[in-house]
């Protein structure tokens, strides 16, 4: 039988060649909660002028990393990320 590196054909690099892994992020396991979500939704819904109630205030009880992971979501759309800052009070109470 004929080795296999003599039957690639000459364009192909082979898998072991490569320095370096490829440019991707690593894979999270982790995804949002659903009320990190829902409020994020929220947000999002007031920064577009939307009502989203007839009360004005509400109270979301987020787990510490829920937290992390609702103010991480929030900075990554720079005009939601204003809106909240300018338009928000919130507070992490431990």
């Amino acid at each position: 039988m004929q080795d296999l590196r003599d039957s690639l054909p000459d364009k192909i690099t082979p898998p072991g060649s490569f320095i370096q892994t490829p440019l991707t992020p690593p894979p999270t396991d982790s995804k949002p909660t659903k009320l990190v979500l829902k409020v994020l939704n929220i947000l999002q819904q007031c920064k577009d002028g939307r009502q989203v109630s007839e009360s004005q205030w509400h109270t979301y009880k987020l787990r510490l990393e829920e937290y992390g992971e609702l103010i991480r979501l929030v900075k990554k759309e720079e005009s939601l990320s204003t809106f909240v800052e300018n338009k928000f009070r919130y507070k992490w109470k431990p």
